[in-house]
């Protein structure tokens, strides 16, 4: 899997394009959308288990990111 992980490389927008998320999108909602990726992506086949820790890193940092914009 060939995914860009450097979270500066994305802007709010393309976040919460990624964590599919509306415009009115809530605590939960981000909390619930990352919960779906993470599961899709771990779940998915043989990933390399360093790729597993800078994914679940991306995404705790996405995650983060979203939620300061509340």
């Amino acid at each position: 899997m060939n995914m860009d992980l450097n979270i500066d490389n994305y802007s709010i927008n393309d976040l919460k394009t990624f964590f599919k998320l509306d415009d009115g999108f809530s605590h939960s909602s981000i909390e619930e959308n990352e919960y779906e990726i993470r599961e899709q992506l771990l779940n998915s086949g043989d990933i390399d288990k360093i790729f597993k820790r800078d994914l679940i890193f991306f995404l705790d940092e996405a995650k983060s990111r979203l939620i300061q914009t509340l």
